[in-house]
């Protein structure tokens, strides 16, 4: 994400001004800021039991279950009776 951003900054200020830029990214800082957005993450979980961004985390049910469900209701109930 970070080095997209760059490209695309680079892009647009080489369209607005004619002059090819370089940008560097660190890996140090990508990675630092998906730690700090998991930590952040596992701290709203320990404490909410819950991530609304994520749904199928704990509440739904998973797709093998629902699969599972499916399967159970069309042979408890064929099709054309």
């Amino acid at each position: 994400m970070h080095l997209a951003i760059g490209i695309l900054t680079a892009l647009i200020a080489r369209d607005k001004t004619g002059k090819a830029r370089r940008y560097a990214v660190s890996m140090q800082d990508s990675v630092l800021n998906l730690c700090r957005v998991k930590l952040r993450d596992q701290q709203r979980l320990e404490r909410v039991g819950y991530l609304e961004e994520y749904p199928q985390y704990p509440h739904a049910p998973s797709a093998m279950s629902c699969r599972a469900a499916a399967t159970r209701a069309a042979e408890v109930s064929p099709a054309g009776s």
